[in-house]
């Protein structure tokens, strides 16, 4: 796919704003380039942020998308788990980096970089904390993710990899 690097450089510049424009299926790629990981089918509401194309010693990129609850097993059994922690706050935003909700003792999280920092509410009603996991990433140095609950029923997933 000689255009997927144009439109992850194009989306470096412009910001999350661009995947309005761009189709799922490639959205999806990106993800999987990125990442390493297969978004479910019901993946929606996808906004990525981050450095990860820059030649940079430390980088990341976090993305952020809905998904229905009945995908969420068959996602996570292709994860390579390290540990699972329980959020220490009840409430919380997604939206927010660093520590948030979560424990400081983790071995992952999110960085709370300007660079990170463009993730925007883009879901119906309110977010509760679940857990994280800390997981080898496929691609990088370390994979973070954190699952919210929404009050619909679906879920929202937090994905961060990162090199160093």
């Amino acid at each position: 796919m000689k255009t997927l690097p144009l439109i992850v450089a194009l989306f470096v510049v412009i910001g999350s704003s661009i995947f309005a424009s761009i189709p799922k299926s490639t959205v999806l790629q990106i993800i999987k380039t990125k990442h390493g990981l297969v978004l479910p089918d019901s993946a929606k509401n996808i906004q990525n942020s981050g450095n990860e194309d820059l030649d940079i010693p430390d980088r990341g990129i976090v993305t952020l998308c809905e998904v229905s609850a009945i995908d969420l097993e068959a996602f996570l059994q292709n994860l390579e788990i390290t540990e699972r922690r329980q959020p220490i706050k009840k409430a919380g935003s997604p939206t927010v980096n660093g520590w948030n909700v979560w424990p400081r003792d983790a071995k992952t999280f999110v960085p709370g970089n300007e660079e990170y920092a463009k993730l925007k509410k883009n879901w119906e009603g309110a977010a509760s904390p679940e857990y994280m996991l800390s997981c080898t990433s496929p691609v990088g140095d370390w994979l973070h993710v954190e699952v919210w609950k929404l009050n619909n029923g679906n879920l929202l997933l937090k994905l961060y990899t990162d090199w160093n």
